[in-house]
């Protein structure tokens, strides 16, 4: 069945080398990249969560920052991509379902942004993040001010408008001790169809997510 479906890789290959040389080049250096340029309109910004920490009992808090950046439009047919996914599943040219199946598969069809930064307000300051490396994410490890354990601090993309994505994080400030839950997610506490192609299919790109039944209350 994977046969039957388009394959993303060959236009992505090709726009690999659309990205400006500068940026190709400079990407290498990571966070020391020197050329790093600041999102703009065109892009899409995700934050994550993250977890604050004291590495000992008489140091300061901080917390690793990851943040990607992303190609607004993609340089793939989506209109085919979508609609072999709908034949695939017995959909309908017209079905509604192909709104929500085009939503789910953009992310997997933006390409990434290396040698971007941006800045976020996180306790009433700006930080800034990046630049991206190769694969279009940044990560920081960064210093934060004083905060009661047990706390959560939301910050918030500085960026231009037009910019989408998740613009929005929480950075909660972890005791020295107690319990980190580590999990999966596919059939673990979200109904997936692993076993299923056709299932993996219509769970991941038409139907509204489900939990696995007994786990919210687990968890």
């Amino acid at each position: 069945m994977e046969s039957a479906l388009p394959d993303p890789r060959l236009p992505a290959l090709q726009s690999a080398f659309s990205i400006p040389s500068v940026d190709n080049f400079s990407s290498y250096l990571g966070s020391r990249n020197p050329f790093g340029r600041p999102v703009s309109g065109d892009d899409v910004v995700w934050l994550f969560d993250n977890t604050a920490f004291k590495p000992g009992r008489l140091s300061s808090w901080q917390a690793e920052f990851v943040a990607a950046v992303f190609e607004k439009e993609p340089k793939v047919k989506v209109v085919g991509m979508v609609t072999s996914i709908a034949e695939t599943l017995g959909l309908a040219d017209d079905a509604e379902e192909l709104a929500t199946i085009e939503e789910r598969l953009l992310p997997f069809l933006w390409d990434v942004r290396p040698a971007r930064h941006l800045r976020i307000v996180h306790q009433d300051r700006e930080i800034k993040l990046g630049p991206t490396g190769r694969n279009g994410i940044s990560t920081d490890i960064l210093k934060l001010s004083e905060q009661p354990t047990g706390t959560s601090v939301k910050a918030s993309a500085a960026v231009p408008r037009g910019i989408s994505g998740e613009l929005e994080m929480q950075t909660h400030f972890a005791a020295a001790e107690g319990w980190a839950v580590l999990s999966d997610v596919d059939d673990t506490i979200k109904v997936t169809q692993t076993s299923s192609p056709l299932g993996i299919l219509r769970k991941t790109f038409v139907d509204p997510p489900s939990a696995v039944p007994g786990m919210p209350e687990l968890y």
